[in-house]
């Protein structure tokens, strides 16, 4: 009896949550096409969340746009930025990015984490740093 009332126990204990995470990472993508103002991106991302990130990115007044990053598992989600334009052919910008969805290594990821970038609008080149804690 005492043994069923501690694997019930066990069994509907809630799951450990997962350690989050503190990223300090670089993307750095290049450009695949662009129809009007809607960019896909592709390129390697560098530190905990290394792997192949690929964007779609929406240029309007704000910077908005999907990613996939994958490498032993799949994270998706969307994001979203305040564009500042600068000279000579560069954009900053910078805000936030939420996971929607996570497989395989980040299969217990889930938050919002900063993004920051700056794009080239001559070749449409854009390096991407994400910064925060996600678990």
């Amino acid at each position: 009896m005492a043994i069923a009332a501690l694997a019930i126990a066990l069994l509907s204990a809630p799951a450990a949550a997962a350690a989050p995470i503190s990223l300090n990472d670089n993307a750095y993508l290049r450009l695949l096409h662009r129809r009007g103002a809607v960019l896909v991106e592709q390129g390697n991302a560098y530190g905990q969340a290394r792997g192949r990130l690929t964007c779609r990115l929406r240029l309007g007044r704000y910077l908005t746009g999907t990613f996939q990053l994958s490498s032993g598992g799949l994270l998706t989600g969307v994001l979203s930025a305040n564009r500042h334009r600068g000279r000579g052919g560069f954009e900053s910008f910078g805000g936030s990015a939420a996971v929607v969805g996570r497989s395989g290594r980040f299969r217990r990821l889930r938050g919002t984490i900063a993004v920051y970038g700056v794009l080239d609008r001559r070749n449409g080149a854009v390096v991407l740093q994400l910064r925060g804690a996600i678990g």
